[in-house]
Order: C-alpha cells, then sequence, then structure tokens
C-alpha cells in the first residue's frame, strides 16, 4: 500500500516536468495502452554514439561500444527517426550513449524530439557538460538533464567512473541547472552495498537538498562490463527493503523491482548509432538490416524470434535465461538476429 501511494505522489509531482503538449501526448498514451488496449511503444532508447568519458566498471554499453567504437548517428537519420517514434505513440524519449554530450548536433536532436511532444531526458556523466550547454538544453525543450551519480561518497564516485572530479564536475552542474530552471535529475544504480550500507539514501537526500526534480534508482544490470557478473541482480528482499524506507513526497523512480518484462509488447525502441534497432540495451541481439523497419510492427517482430517467447521476469536479469540462452552471459560482439 505505501509503495502504490508513494508512487501515485511521484507521478503527480512529475507533471510539473510536462507542458501542455507533452501532457496531451502521455494521456493520449495512456488512454490507448490502458482503455483501448494497443500495444504502444512506451519509451524509445536512442544511442546517439558510445563515445564516452568515462570508465565505468559497471558500464551496459559495453554489449556495444567495442563494435560503434565511435561512430555517432547522423544528424538526418534522427530526422527521419524521431518523427517515427513519434508516430508510433511513444511518450518518452531519452537520448543517451556512451554520453550524448559527444554528439556536436545533441541539441538540435533534442528540439526535434521536444518539437513534437515528447517528453525528453538526457542522460549524460555531466564529465564535459558546462553552462552553455545546460542553456542550448533549455532552450532546446530538453525535459530532464539526467545527471549519474554512482555515490554520495565523491572518492567513490570518481573510482567508480574513473575520472578525477567527476563528483564535483556533477555536482556543480547540477546548481546550474536547478539555477537556469533547467530540471535535472539524478541516476544511480541500486546495489546490495549501498542498499544496506546506506548510501543510496544519502544520494537521495542529496538529491533533494540540491534542488534536483528526482532521482532515478536503476537495477544494476549483469550485462556490457558486467555481463559475466550474475551476483550483481538484486533479489525481491532487497528491492523491498529499498522502496519501504523511500521518502513518500519526492520524487524517486525506483527500477528496481523485478516485472513481469514488457519486451515481448514491444514496449522499448532501441535504436543504435547506425539507425538499426535492437530488442533491448541490456541483450547482444541487434535486428540486422533494420533501419526501415516499421515500429508498428515491433512487437510482432520481436515475437518472431523463439528466444524471447518464454515468460519471463526481466529477461537480462533472469538466471533462467541466461541458462537457456548463454550467449546472453559471456563477453563478446553483437549477435546480428
Amino acid at each position: 500500500m505505501r509503495a502504490a501511494f508513494r508512487k501515485a505522489i511521484t507521478s503527480l509531482l512529475t507533471l510539473r516536468l510536462l507542458d501542455a503538449k507533452r501532457l496531451a501526448r502521455v494521456t493520449a498514451y495512456g488512454l490507448r495502452k490502458f482503455i483501448l488496449r494497443e500495444k504502444i511503444p512506451g519509451t524509445a532508447v536512442v544511442a546517439l554514439t558510445f563515445k564516452c568519458f568515462c570508465k565505468c566498471g559497471c558500464c551496459a554499453s559495453g554489449i556495444f561500444s567495442d563494435y560503434f567504437k565511435d561512430a555517432m548517428l547522423p544528424f538526418e537519420e534522427a530526422e527521419r527517426l524521431i518523427p517515427a517514434i513519434a508516430a508510433a505513440g511513444t511518450p518518452r524519449l531519452h537520448l543517451t550513449g556512451g554520453d550524448p554530450l559527444a554528439h556536436k548536433d545533441l541539441a538540435a536532436i533534442a528540439r526535434l524530439a521536444s518539437e513534437r511532444g515528447l517528453v525528453t531526458f538526457v542522460e549524460t556523466s555531466a564529465v564535459t557538460l558546462t553552462e552553455e550547454i545546460i542553456l542550448a538544453l533549455k532552450e532546446a525543450g530538453v525535459t530532464s538533464v539526467n545527471i549519474s551519480l554512482d555515490s554520495s561518497d565523491p572518492a567513490l564516485h570518481d573510482s567508480t567512473r574513473g575520472v578525477s572530479g567527476c563528483f564535483s564536475r556533477a555536482a556543480e552542474m547540477i546548481g546550474l541547472c536547478v539555477k537556469h530552471g533547467q530540471p535535472c535529475m539524478i541516476s544511480t544504480y541500486a546495489t546490495r552495498e549501498s542498499i544496506y550500507g546506506g548510501d543510496i539514501f544519502k544520494l537521495v537526500s542529496f538529491a533533494r537538498e540540491a534542488g534536483c526534480s528526482g532521482i532515478r534508482i536503476l537495477a544494476p544490470q549483469p550485462s556490457g562490463n558486467w555481463i559475466e557478473n550474475e551476483a550483481v541482480i538484486l533479489k525481491k528482499e532487497d528491492a523491498d527493503y529499498l522502496e519501504a524506507r523511500l521518502p513518500l513526497f519526492f520524487p524517486v523512480y525506483n527500477r528496481t523491482p523485478q516485472i513481469s518484462c514488457p519486451l515481448k509488447d514491444g514496449y522499448k525502441i532501441f535504436v543504435l548509432p547506425d539507425g538499426n534497432f535492437a530488442p533491448c540495451e541490456h541483450l547482444p541481439y541487434i535486428f540486422k538490416d533494420s533501419k526501415d523497419m516499421d515500429l508498428g510492427g515491433l512487437q510482432a517482430k520481436i515475437n518472431s524470434y523463439d528466444f524471447f517467447r518464454g515468460e519471463y521476469a526481466c529477461i537480462p536479469r533472469s538466471p533462467e535465461y541466461r541458462r537457456e540462452h548463454p550467449e546472453v552471459a559471456k563477453r563478446g560482439g553483437p549477435i546480428f538476429i
């Protein structure tokens, strides 16, 4: 009951971030999905590049970064893709990587999305974020700049990111976002150590005191650089312990509980820097020659593969799936399907 109440409060507080056009898109999506029962992609993740300024041991992009290296999504490809994502009825877009700040056309691509009413997030470590870029993203209509912080301890964060001064830079940029009225959130992941040691709760307090619009807590994924480390998968009791101690009246987007994987419903659109599509950023598969794929047929495309048809919770975090499909649990390049 408490968890449901907290999530409802968070949803209401989130409405502060939406203008009329975005609110209309989110409302239309809700009606089509929950009333009309249509299978519409709920979120799109566009990896503009896998180039990055950090060397994180936990990085999920390790599945694709060696293959794509410093490739950048051409602006012309973004001009084609973003209208298609909007036409599919998708309400939310994450511009990510790598670090999207490495893409020279980031603000222009964000503008393409915001003009179509997409709730647009930019995911970054903030290593190369500046006041000038913050103002450009605000002018482009970015809904939130999501800044990654792995710990409330500056030394620990810097060491996990492999960049000295990374924490202080992120904290400074959060302050500038707040100063200029650009909504920002902290994006982090929870481990057993940070949950039971209390660091995750210190980070929530830091986000609130810094004036962030919220904090997003992700589950650690046994993918990318952690692909062979199944021990990072949180258990239900870990997620329950975390959820029971989160504040009621500060937006915390807790993504740690296991859910019934929405992959087979075509919930997520994941775009790679060459314009091709993949089913999930935490799985090694890429749809071969998929640049022109009809997004309305995404669900049918996914369900045409036998290895997506079983009943699983979050597939990348499913020990059963990893045993049945060992290619998702070992290092190697992407697999084209």
